[in-house]
């Protein structure tokens, strides 16, 4: 995948960061819970970035693209600050089913998880103020 730079565009990037209000539209709610969408995210580096809307949605294509490439091939994905993505192996196993109490066979599957860094951890068990701020690095 290639990603070009637009032509006879300024950049309106700040040259060492950029804050970005945290105001979402959050349209998806499951059990009780506010869901971020990948429109919300791309609104969101849009707007702290000053890339067009189909600039950023290209990037983050090619970032989920480049993730689940990684992820297939076996590979891990550690970001300094943020955390550790990889692929762990599951054994078959015998499961029941809760509706009927049949069991069934659930077959060996790789799966991804992820494993937050310190520094997000911290972040998180920070209180939160409704006008929190958040940095985009360069």
């Amino acid at each position: 995948m290639v990603f070009r730079q637009a032509r006879n565009r300024s950049p309106a990037v700040h040259p060492h960061a950029v804050l970005v209000r945290a105001e979402i539209v959050h349209t998806v709610i499951k059990n009780g819970v506010i869901l971020l969408t990948k429109g919300d995210l791309v609104d969101i580096l849009a707007e702290g970035t000053g890339l067009t809307k189909v600039e950023t949605s290209a990037v983050v294509d090619g970032l989920f693209a480049t993730m689940s490439y990684a992820f297939k091939k076996g590979d891990s994905i550690d970001i300094r600050g943020f955390g550790r993505f990889k692929v762990v192996q599951r054994k078959a196993r015998t499961a029941r089913n809760p509706k009927s109490g049949e069991e069934v066979f659930v077959p060996a599957r790789k799966m991804p998880v992820f494993r937050c860094s310190k520094e997000l951890r911290d972040s998180i068990n920070e209180p939160f103020e409704e006008n929190d701020q958040f940095e985009l690095k360069k």
